[in-house]
């Protein structure tokens, strides 16, 4: 089976970057689009993060005044809603300015949830976001001095994000870098429900990245990043790198571009963990 996955911040990054090369056009206004909406709802974070922009003659803005733009939330089920704060962004040395919307509103699984956006002029987008059960926490052993293990647990879906990131010391330059390694096709699943997952040397895997033998790094912290996604997850199995980062490709937002995706994603230290009896336990995640 074949798993493809791609980060929703990369997406917006690399739509970003697409945006800064002079022989890109904008986003055509006269389809109705009135915002970008890219982030999305991890039923397992405390804060959830929506990026909105509005659709405009540049893509990457550099006025630091309120555009007057209020993003809501809101519980279907309920009816519940929830005004999201604002908060600018800056980058490129200020070149570069980006408008993200946050909640510390506890976001449930297997909800439905409604992302709107609206200008002062009554413009308006939305996004509707399906969320995923919850993840049971994986039993990991892990072999600290040769950076090696395997993570084991069960799943009710296919995970969209399967990772392990270290950081990374070189002492000789008294500097830290992160570097990260997809494992989902580490993963196998069986027939029961349940899942295994492999997490390779990764003492070789950061020589290879960074070209220099393992007694000239060390690292310093690490974690497992394990993902699964709602029924909105995009598939991008049978689409090609460029039309990926094509702003109309993958979306979910009415009158707008982008894509809010539910998600639930846990960050788990990278050890083995036992309680007070000495039994091995799964370890409380990093979120």
């Amino acid at each position: 089976m074949k798993h493809v996955a791609y980060s929703l911040l990369a997406l917006t990054i690399s739509f970003c970057s697409i945006a800064c090369e002079s022989t890109f056009e904008p986003i055509d206004e006269s389809k109705g689009y009135n915002f970008s909406m890219y982030g999305t709802l991890n039923v397992e974070a405390d804060t959830q993060w929506v990026r909105v922009m509005p659709v405009g003659e540049t893509l990457i803005p550099s006025d630091s005044s309120s555009n007057g733009t209020v993003v809501t939330i809101t519980r279907v089920s309920t009816g519940d809603t929830t005004v999201m704060n604002d908060s600018l962004f800056v980058f490129r040395y200020g070149q570069a300015l980006a408008w993200n919307y946050w909640t510390t509103e506890k976001i449930y699984p297997n909800e439905v949830y409604r992302i709107d956006a609206r200008n002062p002029e009554g413009k308006t987008s939305f996004a509707i976001v399906e969320t995923p059960s919850q993840l049971e926490h994986p039993l990991v052993q892990y072999s600290g001095p040769d950076a090696r293990g395997i993570a084991k647990g069960s799943y009710s879906k296919v995970f969209v994000e399967v990772s392990v990131k270290y950081i990374v010391e070189f002492p000789l330059t008294v500097t830290t870098e992160k570097v990260k390694f997809s494992l989902l096709n580490n993963v196998e699943y069986s027939n029961e429900g349940n899942y295994s997952v492999s997490i390779p040397n990764g003492i070789i895997g950061i020589s290879s990245v960074f070209k220099i033998p393992e007694s000239r790094f060390r690292i310093v912290g690490s974690e497992l990043i394990i993902a699964s996604g709602g029924k909105d997850w995009p598939d991008l199995s049978n689409l090609s790198e460029e039309e990926i980062f094509l702003p109309e490709s993958v979306k979910n937002v009415e009158n707008g571009v982008g894509l809010v995706a539910g998600v639930a994603l846990l960050r788990m230290p990278l050890k083995s963990c036992y309680n007070d009896e000495g039994v091995h336990i799964p370890c409380e995640p990093l979120n």
